[in-house]
């Protein structure tokens, strides 16, 4: 059951509605804010779930500034650290995945969502979360959207879970195995990464180990890179169409909002959904 609060906005554009659900998963409470458009419902909804700030008000604010005439619905996962201490990884204590799934579920119960796939985009961690729940979930996801994650999870049996599909010690319930099970269906599909040329820094938010920096580079740039290669790679490598991109954002660094501002990322989600249609 969705327990909801509307509120209504209106500018010069559109009329649109803005949903706050709350909901129960198998691992803890969830919530959203869904932006519902006034006009007819002509593109597939998407996902899109913040990073580690935790501020799905500026994702909600980032897609309603750009793309009030956009005639998809916005959903936009809300993962508070009382209840999500970790969100950006999928393993036997934290389980992300639930709480997009009941979203999910409930939206489709309340008649808001049909069997539709959704598209996915994260931003940094929220980025993190998108492409292992898409590995995991390949089924429910239509095209992949992933803005400066600080690092992912290859398609590399020779690494260890979650840096690779390999076994590990640490590595419980088998999400390696699944999501490798699931590694032709996952590729199948565009996914693109957007970085800013500027995202080289090492924070104190980016995970910065030996293996980490070997296997997919010092900072954000050289990583989105390296994964982007390695998709390409294997969609090759297995006769599936390459619809791997990198989209580098000129002027950005790791600034949601300067990405948002200066690099168009919210409109260069749009436009990559139209290249992938006539592909």
């Amino acid at each position: 059951m969705i327990n909801r609060q509307t509120t209504t906005a209106e500018n010069d554009a559109a009329a649109f509605r803005v949903l706050q659900i709350n909901c129960v998963s198998h691992q803890a409470p969830i919530s959203a804010r869904v932006i519902m458009p006034a006009g007819p419902v002509t593109q597939p909804p998407i996902v899109a779930i913040h990073g580690i700030s935790r501020d799905c008000d500026a994702v909600v604010d980032a897609f309603l500034e750009d793309h009030m005439d956009l005639h998809r619905i916005v959903i936009v996962p809300h993962f508070d650290k009382k209840h999500w201490p970790v969100f950006q990884r999928i393993t036997g204590k934290h389980r992300p995945d639930l709480g997009l799934l009941a979203i999910l579920a409930a939206l489709h119960q309340d008649g808001i969502l049909g069997n539709e796939t959704v598209d996915l985009f994260g931003y940094s961690g929220g980025a993190q979360l998108a492409h292992r729940f898409s590995m995991l979930f390949p089924e429910k996801v239509n095209e992949l959207h992933l803005g400066a994650a600080g690092w992912y999870t290859l398609p590399d049996s020779n690494l260890p879970y979650p840096l690779g599909l390999g076994n590990s010690d640490s590595t419980r319930k088998s999400w390696h195995q699944l999501m490798a099970n699931g590694l032709h269906q996952y590729l199948d599909r565009p996914i693109t990464v957007y970085i800013g040329d500027q995202d080289v820094k090492q924070d104190r938010s980016l995970r910065n180990d030996t293996l980490v920096n070997q296997t997919q580079g010092r900072n954000r740039l050289e990583r989105a890179k390296r994964y982007i290669d390695l998709v390409a790679q294997h969609q090759a490598g297995i006769n599936l169409p390459v619809t791997a991109r990198l989209e580098v954002l000129a002027n950005c660094g790791h600034d949601f909002l300067d990405c948002c501002k200066k690099g168009g990322l919210i409109r260069r989600i749009n436009w990559t959904g139209d290249r992938a249609a006539n592909h």
